[in-house]
């Protein structure tokens, strides 16, 4: 009796499939087409997307917007030196920004702007509807002095206390005593001093103007179209420097 024996049943089928007609031969042409494949590269490749997908396109995407953030802030601050007099740090000073945060690439945002109320009317233009205008003598400076390059001292800021005191100062016989005066040339508030040919005065606060136009100088909107322009340059730099430290080369 041979050793060999028939093919029945589902055995059967893959035996003609194999093209085969014994189970032993069958298994034998099998386990010669059999292939060992190794998963390792593989399943590292799918580990360092993932590693790619939640870790390093948000760390990316969130560094280059914290970078541009920056960028636009000391390009700002130029920005204001080359359109402005600046009588003092608090304008480049107030620019404050907001870093982005968090990990969810769809709500992630950084800010910059400045707590100086009066850059809004800068940037888009506006009118001083009432309100004097300081003028050089306010901050200490000779009356041609124009424009005024100092902020006006502490003295003769436009408070309450000034219009009070403005407005009760005929009846002063101080040496210098402050005035609100309309004359021919001028209205608002003079200091005055002396009397005669030995008297004089000088105006502070200019109301003579009810309102004033203030053209628009845009400072914040240039910065934002040159940082725009580079924005490519931050994420790809971003983006090489996430992929490094996730291990691709």
């Amino acid at each position: 009796m041979s050793g060999l024996q028939p093919v029945s049943g589902h055995n059967a089928q893959k035996a003609r499939i194999a093209g085969c007609n014994s189970l032993v031969g069958c298994r034998s042409l099998f386990a010669s087409l059999m292939l060992k494949i190794d998963t390792k590269a593989v399943e590292a490749l799918a580990r360092k997307l993932d590693t790619v997908r939640s870790k390093a396109i948000p760390f990316a995407v969130r560094q280059a917007l914290n970078d541009q953030v920056f960028a636009a802030r000391k390009r700002w601050q130029k920005e204001m030196g080359d359109s402005f007099i600046l009588r003092n740090r608090w304008t480049v000073g107030s620019i404050r920004v907001e870093k982005a945060r968090g990990r969810n690439v769809a709500t992630m945002q950084s800010v910059v702007g400045s707590l100086a109320g009066y850059m809004s009317k800068q940037e888009f233009g506006g009118a001083q509807v009432e309100g004097g205008i300081p003028t050089a003598p306010a901050a200490g400076q000779p009356m041609g002095q124009v424009p005024r390059t100092r902020t006006v001292r502490g003295p003769n800021k436009l408070t309450s206390k000034l219009r009070r005191k403005s407005g009760r100062a005929r009846k002063s016989r101080g040496k210098k005593r402050l005035v609100y005066l309309e004359t021919a040339k001028a209205k608002g508030i003079f200091r005055v001093w002396g009397r005669g040919k030995k008297g004089g005065r000088v105006l502070l606060w200019d109301f003579g103007h009810p309102r004033v136009i203030d053209p628009k100088t845009p400072t914040l909107g240039p910065t934002v179209d040159a940082i725009r322009a580079r924005a490519p340059k931050y994420y790809a730099r971003a983006f090489i420097r996430e992929l490094r430290r996730a291990g691709w080369k």
